[in-house]
């Protein structure tokens, strides 16, 4: 793999810092000289070795460490300076890298995506975040009714308290995308009962990456919403994802709690699906929407599809999942 900084930032980054945090000091000093080989090829073996070993206790990434370091390795820092620096923020951004008490480190996620070459694509591409992401979800059903939740931990699912309260409790079936089922250990309400949120603990662990909850959102970012809505005539429900836009942040006046606005038509199956933003993060949860039962009355009112009419969805903004 090249790892060059100007060829491949996002993997001489990922690279380097692997390097620096590896604990065996003699495999340590030997991938960080191979990062040095693919930086400066034409700098020789012994001048590599003098610059790890005056930079050796600094090691991290540090921008200005990096400056220094590529001076010394015989490049012109103003074109690599702020490409590194750029791309450091995209990689923070997208869950690859953390800080770690003042060290930079790879997460979990970054080491898969590293160790499998996929790190360029998932940074680059809000499909191929959909494809990877979409074994994070699962539908919840009665094979009657059906909803929707997504795993914010390893044996924690979020999604709607009317989800589960329109299911019959003991005929209820939670299923990922591989088919594994999943048996309730416990239910936790959000303790305000205007907010449609609880999670559910189970007693079996998802053996895959949970989502980390994002609180700030943007207008007009790109987002994916995922859920179960059905399908006429398909033989099961089927994850379907939708690929919408933030389009405001509003309050709902009958309770007062905080919802994003997405421009996207979602269904009955959708509630309790995530949302997730162009960095695979949490930033909402599929909710009905409920403000229209102020502007419109009659005997049919809770069968009128008003997310389709109006043309726009209603999710619940993923602060709340912190609350309880």
């Amino acid at each position: 793999m090249e790892y060059f900084a100007l060829k491949n930032p996002n993997g001489s980054i990922l690279r380097f810092v692997q390097s620096y945090n590896e604990s065996n000091a003699v495999k340590r000093e030997s991938m960080v000289l191979d990062w040095f080989d693919h930086q400066s090829p034409v700098i020789g073996k012994a001048k590599k070795q003098q610059v790890f070993k005056k930079y050796d206790s600094q090691l991290n990434f540090d921008i200005n460490l990096i400056d220094k370091i590529f001076l010394e390795l015989g490049w012109m820092t103003y074109i690599v300076k702020p490409l590194l620096s750029e791309r450091f923020d995209v990689l923070v951004k997208n869950r690859l890298l953390k800080d770690d008490s003042g060290v930079i480190k790879l997460t979990e996620l970054g080491e898969f995506l590293f160790q499998q070459n996929e790190y360029n694509q998932y940074t680059k591409s809000l499909t191929f975040k959909a494809n990877f992401w979409k074994k994070n979800n699962v539908k919840i059903t009665d094979n009657n009714e059906i909803g929707s939740g997504a795993f914010i931990g390893k044996n924690i699912i979020v999604t709607c308290k009317h989800v589960l309260d329109e299911l019959n409790k003991e005929k209820l079936i939670i299923e990922d995308e591989s088919k594994k089922r999943y048996t309730v250990k416990n239910i936790l309400r959000h303790p305000d009962d205007n907010v449609d949120l609880v999670k559910i603990f189970t007693v079996e662990y998802f053996d895959f990456f949970t989502y980390e909850i994002e609180t700030s959102v943007k207008l007009i970012e790109s987002v994916v919403i995922f859920g179960y809505p059905p399908i006429p005539l398909a033989t099961e429900a089927f994850l379907i994802a939708n690929l919408g836009e933030v389009s405001s942040e509003v309050d709902n006046y009958l309770d007062g709690t905080d919802c994003i606005i997405l421009s996207v038509i979602t269904r009955p199956g959708n509630s309790g699906g995530p949302v997730i933003n162009e960095n695979g993060k949490l930033i909402g949860v599929m909710v009905q929407n409920r403000q229209h039962k102020m502007l419109i009355t009659g005997e049919n009112i809770d069968n009128v599809d008003f997310n389709k009419g109006l043309g726009y969805a209603t999710a619940l903004k993923a602060k709340y999942i912190n609350e309880f």
